[in-house]
């Protein structure tokens, strides 16, 4: 798969600290899949999409943290560090968020 691979190569070299993508509220069978993977929800952008897309144009920016190897013995307090910065420093440059600013 795709995505695993990317993962896997980032976490090999470790010159990344996390992959993002956006995919749309309404895609539920994409959201589960990109949770299995790590991801998680930092927040709402509005209107992401172009017109014409139904029912919704909004997505949810998802963040996965990438761990070195080092990490993977027990980093968590890290990857939940990378994530709360990226949705602050998302929130903060980005003017199309939901008024809560986060999911």
């Amino acid at each position: 798969m795709l995505m695993r691979y990317v993962i896997e190569m980032a976490e090999c070299k470790g010159e990344v600290d996390a992959v993002s993508l956006n995919v749309q509220v309404t895609n539920e069978r994409a959201i589960a899949f990109y949770q299995r993977l790590g991801f998680q929800q930092v927040y709402r952008r509005v209107d992401y999409y172009e017109q014409g897309i139904q029912p919704t144009r909004d997505a949810y920016h998802m963040v996965r943290p990438i761990k070195t190897k080092e990490e993977m013995d027990g980093g968590a307090e890290k990857e939940k560090s990378v994530v709360e910065l990226l949705a602050l420093n998302c929130r903060l440059s980005d003017g199309k968020l939901s008024e809560e600013g986060s999911v």
